[in-house]
């Protein structure tokens, strides 16, 4: 009898938990932004009044990549070759990690944030990516970039889709 009770107990919480999710997902909402990201125009002078370090990549098709950076204090650093590169998820940017750039950097180390093509103050068509390979090569070249600073040794941080890549 009790294990009736259960069962019909969990299928009811079941149907009442789908059912809110299915209400909550397409209950209309009015949105502050009304979805509407920032264009390119717009990211790249915000790019221009920004006063934090950062980088602009310019990748071999021409794009602009958005690179923040969190530095170490030079008297704490002993992990100079060594650089974190955060990646984002699929609908955000790297100021949403700034107190994680900013843990890596007072543990020691030099953190790089990337926005991805489309994403952030990086160049590109809002939310979109001409494809995978173009992708995997932003990628690509974006830790060649940061070689180039002498960071000879660089480890990935990210999370859901920011951590895919370094899989490809």
């Amino acid at each position: 009898m009790k294990t009736k009770r259960l069962l019909k107990f969990l299928f009811i919480a079941i149907i009442v938990f789908v059912g809110m999710a299915f209400v909550l997902a397409y209950y209309p909402i009015d949105s502050p932004t009304q979805h509407v990201g920032i264009s390119e125009i717009r990211a790249a002078a915000l790019r221009d009044e920004l006063k934090d370090p950062h980088h602009l990549v310019r990748t071999t098709d021409g794009e602009t990549l958005f690179l923040r950076r969190w530095n170490p204090d030079p008297a704490l650093s002993d992990k100079e070759e060594v650089a974190i590169l955060i990646l984002h998820g699929i609908t955000a940017h790297s100021g949403a990690y700034d107190m994680a750039g900013r843990l890596f950097s007072e543990r020691g180390y030099t953190t790089f944030g990337l926005d991805y093509r489309g994403h952030g103050l990086s160049g590109g068509n809002r939310g979109d990516a001409p494809g995978v390979d173009r992708w995997i090569a932003d990628m690509a070249e974006t830790v060649a970039y940061i070689k180039i600073w002498g960071f000879l040794k660089w480890m990935f941080w990210g999370t859901v889709w920011g951590l895919q890549l370094p899989f490809l």
